[in-house]
């Protein structure tokens, strides 16, 4: 294929013709036979493929830019195909190449190269969303090296230089914009970082940049303007909202969901979209939005359902207190939220749209509650739980139907899948909507319990997350996890379950059920949950092996010496080293904490200090307190301090001259948990570490803080939280100025 490329672009017609038509046997080829796709990935078709992409020679024959044109659906497809083929695109360098010919295109091109070279970039982008973080329910697992892959694919089109060659297509009528929206839908989507968002908000043509700069706009007199405001805050959403207006379906679905993805998590943005433009009888492009939250066709409905939905959670990250109210065209005003939790209630509720519909009407409702007291109750309020446990019930398969299903899920257990999901959701913040739920008919309990056997690893994966749920109530552990049996149907899912997915989700259960106050506890221990926990921290990926901490610091919680004990020997003091040093921050900090449950006593202190080794220890809570993350700052200080009051005697301290120094530099961090504790950690160390406390310095260090707190104070009044933890500096500053 390499060399057809090279021959091709070297004028030789008939070459030329040749290649054209076996491009178009390739084509024909791939299309509905995923076995032929995944056998060219595997071959060196694809490098051929990027090389013709790569090839800028303008013809005046049209012939050399159908060949183009040609490699563009090839290469669609193959990403179209399975997730696995796009990273083989990806990594013959297919996105940057891509990326490059839409650069190269010359401004009088016809449409047809711009959009299949978008098509392309935009079916490579999309397969890259499932693999790092599918929108609605479980798809298939892939390794880590595939995931950063995908990472590191969306993070190339996020770029600047990339986004200054797709975003003016936004502003060009036809399949080119629908296709950039759809783009940016995907690559959005599954991006966790706010940067990109930001970025994409903040996004200007270059041609507008200069006129719209604050160097410009000063130096323009009063009647001359920078250029018109954008009413919906930015340059992208504004033409995402044109879009919206074509009358064409596969725009307007493309616009909703990119401006839902563009919201996430973006206060900026989602603040402009409720404010109405300044036109008279102007409404707020969120009232737009809404209008399309009634259009006859389901996919339209939701994608418009979903935006709404990701910018009214957006709203609220800046004024978690603040309810927004729309106005409609003819002036009456309504709760944006509770309109959408009705017409979500409504399509989950209708048959006629189909299971996969309903499916997607529950993971827009598990968003919208979740973390959101006032919206659960708002659903709650609607129906939402009896909707959802009746269909719940209804799509429950029956035990022979069940060993009969087949590996590869349904629209069906997408469905059930989806409900589940919602339950979680609404359920995992509110014991009061738990109680309500347990005491509804049918059983809520019972239908978990069939879940949780599902052939499907989807279903059995939502079914954890209700257990999970669950598992937060008190009144739960100590009565319902034990009647129905649900606890110990866990316990053996966790012995014998392979996805990585479902085990985070039944380690998160288990933080619970070795909790001190369960009554499972002790049955749990002597059936061996330490040492499966130990085998799944051994097994290399970082969310397993968080969790796997997580539920082992747990059962250290208030627990006896001898138990504290039996737990670690089975844990292993090496591999608790190990997971001390871990490079993932997330198991580190469960680390710490492990040891600072660990830590209660002088006898539990001193099994640490000499199992770990005195060198070790410190290292640890040196690189903690330096670390970048304030929660393992914290943490770090607040091991500190257990070992400092239980080992104050023991003449440890005295030599460990860099913890403490790093320990003083934090004296004047902004966080007041961490200095309460640093002020604690000081007093409990100047018993038996005066002379060394006084030689690093430690009592000038607190005459300025205390300074640095009373000038705040002078500043902007004080809180009783303030005026202790001033109290608590002084008594710190006494304890190392005088003996």
């Amino acid at each position: 294929m390499a060399l057809l490329a090279s021959r091709a672009f070297d004028g030789d017609y008939e070459t030329a013709s040749q290649t054209l038509a076996t491009l178009k046997s390739l084509k024909n080829t791939v299309v509905g036979d995923p076995r032929r796709k995944k056998d060219i990935a595997c071959s060196d078709t694809i490098p051929g493929l990027v090389e013709f992409i790569l090839n800028t020679e303008v013809d005046p024959d049209a012939l050399l830019q159908d060949i183009r044109l040609e490699v563009s659906s090839v290469v669609s497809c193959l990403a179209n195909a399975n997730p696995l083929t796009a990273l083989e695109l990806v990594r013959a360098s297919a996105i940057p190449a891509l990326v490059q010919a839409l650069n190269d295109l010359p401004a009088n091109d016809t449409d047809k190269l711009t959009i299949g070279f978008c098509r392309a970039l935009r079916s490579i982008i999309s397969s890259c969303s499932v693999i790092l973080a599918p929108r609605a329910g479980l798809q298939d697992d892939f390794s880590n090296v595939d995931r950063e892959e995908a990472r590191q694919a969306i993070e190339d089109v996020l770029q600047a230089e990339a986004l200054d060659v797709y975003l003016p297509l936004l502003s060009q009528p036809g399949l080119a914009a629908t296709t950039i929206a759809e783009l940016l839908h995907s690559s959005l989507s599954c991006w966790d970082t706010p940067s990109p968002r930001n970025a994409i908000t903040e996004w200007l043509p270059p041609n507008e940049r200069e006129s719209k700069s604050p160097a410009t706009i000063l130096r323009n007199r009063g009647w001359e303007t920078a250029g018109r405001a954008e009413p919906a805050g930015s340059w992208v959403s504004d033409r995402l909202l044109k879009l919206l207006s074509t009358g064409d379906m596969k725009a307007q679905e493309a616009a909703l969901g990119a401006l839902g993805a563009l919201a996430h998590d973006n206060a900026t943005l989602a603040n402009a979209l409720t404010r109405p433009g300044s036109d008279k009888g102007a409404i707020a492009p969120l009232s737009e939005i809404f209008a399309y939250t009634t259009s006859r066709y389901p996919s339209i409905r939701l994608a418009a359902c979903n935006s709404a939905c990701y910018i009214l959670r957006a709203v609220k990250l800046t004024k978690p207190k603040l309810y927004v109210e729309l106005q409609r065209p003819n002036g009456s005003v309504y709760d944006p939220v509770l309109t959408l939790v009705m017409l979500l209630i409504t399509v989950i509720g209708d048959d006629g749209v189909g299971a996969q519909y309903q499916a997607q009407g529950c993971h827009i409702l598990a968003v919208l509650v979740a973390d959101d007291e006032r919206n659960q109750d708002m659903a709650s309020q609607c129906g939402l739980l009896s909707v959802l446990l009746n269909y719940l019930q209804a799509n429950n398969p029956s035990a022979a139907e069940r060993e009969w299903a087949e590996d590869m899920p349904g629209t069906q257990s997408r469905f059930r899948e989806a409900i589940l999901i919602a339950l979680a959701s609404l359920t995992l913040h509110q014991d009061s909507l738990r109680r309500k739920l347990l005491s509804m008919t049918p059983s809520y309990l019972d239908l978990i319990m069939a879940a949780l056997d599902d052939s499907c690893v989807g279903v059995r994966y939502a079914a954890c997350q209700c257990a999970r749920a669950l598992s937060r109530s008190v009144d739960v552990l100590r009565t319902s996890a034990i009647d129905s049996g649900l606890g110990m149907k866990l316990w053996q899912m966790l012995k014998t379950e392979k996805d990585r997915r479902v085990q985070v989700v039944l380690l998160m259960c288990m933080s619970n059920l070795v909790l001190d106050f369960c009554p499972l506890r002790e049955i749990l221990l002597e059936k061996g949950v330490i040492q499966r926990m130990v085998e799944l921290i051994d097994n290399g990926d970082e969310g397993v092996t968080r969790n796997a901490v997580w539920a082992i610091r747990n059962t250290l919680y208030h627990c006896t010496l001898s138990d504290q004990m039996l737990v670690l020997n089975q844990l292993g003091m090496e591999r608790l080293h190990g997971i001390l040093a871990h490079p993932d921050n997330g198991v580190k900090q469960q680390a710490i904490i492990l040891v600072r449950n660990t830590t209660t006593s002088a006898d539990s202190c001193q099994f640490v200090v000499q199992g770990l080794g005195r060198e070790r220890v410190f290292r640890v809570l040196k690189d903690g307190i330096d670390d970048n993350d304030n929660e393992t700052v914290l943490q770090s200080v607040s091991l500190l301090l257990n070992l400092a009051q239980e080992l104050e005697c023991s003449g440890e301290f005295p030599e460990q001259k860099e913890v403490l120094v790093s320990m003083k530099n934090r004296l004047s961090c902004r966080y007041p948990r961490t200095q309460k504790v640093i002020f604690e950690t000081i007093i409990a160390l100047s018993v038996s570490c005066w002379d060394l406390l006084h030689e690093l310095g430690f009592s000038a260090a607190l005459k300025e803080t205390l300074h640095e707190m009373e000038m705040n104070v002078s500043l902007g009044g004080e809180a009783q939280e303030e005026n202790a933890l001033r109290d608590l500096a002084k008594i710190a500053l006494v304890s190392v100025t005088s003996r």
